[in-house]
């Protein structure tokens, strides 16, 4: 079935489950067309009327944390990975979480880790979500053996996105040696052999900002139509390698001011955060299960279950070494699926302030922007948190003070 509604509170989603993209529904274009469109529809498990106000009746997207192993030893890596826990979900708990998210209504499953194809049955997983129906994605580093590469092309997965981090000896040195070579085979294989949804991801700091054009050639080269850029959080591993390697607001308007450049010369589809100048936010538009209109999609649209079972709205807002009392790293974590079901814990908003109450986790310069919700969703809290010790406070990226009226004026 190519299309699946699920009904909220007010109007519904729409979702298209060959191309992975959402659609809100008001009340009545819902009304009209259920009875019409040849979908499943789904219904929360509760009336409506006692949804919470705060959230979606169930997460559109989870990352499913399938391992902590991984053949790499990233700088960049927030969770540290590299070895796999003493205990991590099994096969059975995993196939329990994603028969109750079909059930949800849940839109999208992102495989994740360390590095998820690392896991013995990572094949058998895969399949059994395909046949549940979710659209499925894949967040890896790419660095596979043949035999594996021509299995995932072979894979019921829909989207497969890679990791790299500009040209080879910047690569490397971030990733690991011959992690270049390998996740470039990787992606030309698969824009040759498959019709999958390709996406690489770039991680941005001081030692690759002047390098996207690199990795946009690239992109262009084997026709993979997505970028997406993320500044580095101070939390694992970048922690320990890459404090002096941040951003300024001034780095982050320049490296906006240069895309809009390469978006006029490349049809590479370039996200980022605070992408305020064209004349529209690709970040916003062009995400797939998310609409990302008043925050970003952590903890209320959509959360992540790590490899041991502990639910967080987002990876990188799982504190691994920064050193804070129990009660400060406590106030991340929403649950354990182990202990009880998800939608029980997605459900009870009392587990989820520091996501969903934006008074508590916006800053208060976000609500005087003229950006705001229109073409940003604000103040990333986990990287405000990381920098100064308060959810609320000044994204450490925002550029927004620094833009000259007449920018504003001619591209707001």
């Amino acid at each position: 079935m190519k299309y699946k509604i699920r009904k909220e509170k007010n109007g519904a989603y729409l979702f298209n489950c060959e191309n992975g993209k959402v659609q809100f529904l008001p009340e009545d274009i819902f009304q009209s067309i259920k009875n019409i469109i040849n979908c499943r529809i789904i219904y929360p498990k509760i009336p409506l009327e006692k949804l919470p106000e705060d959230c979606f009746s169930a997460p559109s997207k989870v990352y499913i944390e399938l391992t902590r192993k991984c053949n790499l030893r990233c700088k960049t890596c927030y969770n540290k990975a590299g070895n796999a826990f003493d205990k991590e979900l099994s096969k059975k708990k995993i196939f329990q979480i994603l028969d109750e998210l079909a059930k949800a209504g849940t839109f999208e499953i992102r495989f994740t880790g360390g590095e998820p194809t690392q896991r013995d049955d990572f094949f058998e997983i895969v399949d059994y979500a395909h046949k549940l129906g979710f659209f499925i994605s894949v967040g890896t580093n790419g660095v596979w053996s043949k035999n594996l590469l021509e299995k995932i092309a072979a894979s019921s997965v829909n989207m497969i996105i890679i990791s790299l981090e500009g040209p080879e000896e910047i690569n490397d040195n971030i990733r690991g040696k011959d992690s270049f070579k390998k996740a470039v085979n990787s992606l030309a294989y698969l824009s040759k052999h498959t019709d999958k949804v390709l996406r690489i991801n770039t991680t941005l700091a001081k030692y690759n900002i002047n390098h996207l054009d690199f990795v946009v050639k690239l992109a262009d080269k084997y026709k993979i139509p997505i970028i997406n850029t993320m500044p580095i959080r101070l939390n694992g591993r970048s922690f320990e390698f890459l404090r002096n390697q941040l951003l300024t607001p001034k780095d982050y308007l320049k490296f906006i001011k240069h895309i809009e450049k390469l978006r006029k010369t490349y049809k590479v589809n370039i996200q980022t955060y605070f992408d305020v100048l064209g004349k529209r936010s690709r970040w916003l538009e062009n995400q797939t299960s998310l609409i990302n209109k008043q925050t970003c999609a952590a903890g209320v649209e959509a959360c992540v279950i790590s490899s041991s079972g502990n639910v967080y709205g987002c990876a990188a807002s799982n504190p691994v070494d920064i050193k804070m009392d129990k009660k400060i790293r406590s106030m991340f974590n929403a649950g354990d699926v182990n202990k009880e079901s998800l939608m029980n814990i997605w459900l009870d908003s009392s587990r989820w302030k520091i996501y969903r109450n934006f008074k508590l986790n916006k800053s208060k310069a976000c609500f005087r922007c003229k950006f705001y919700r229109k073409k940003c969703f604000g103040n990333c809290f986990v990287s405000s948190f990381f920098s100064s010790g308060k959810l609320n406070s000044a994204d450490p990226y925002c550029f927004a003070h620094l833009l000259k009226h007449s920018e504003v004026d001619k591209n707001g």
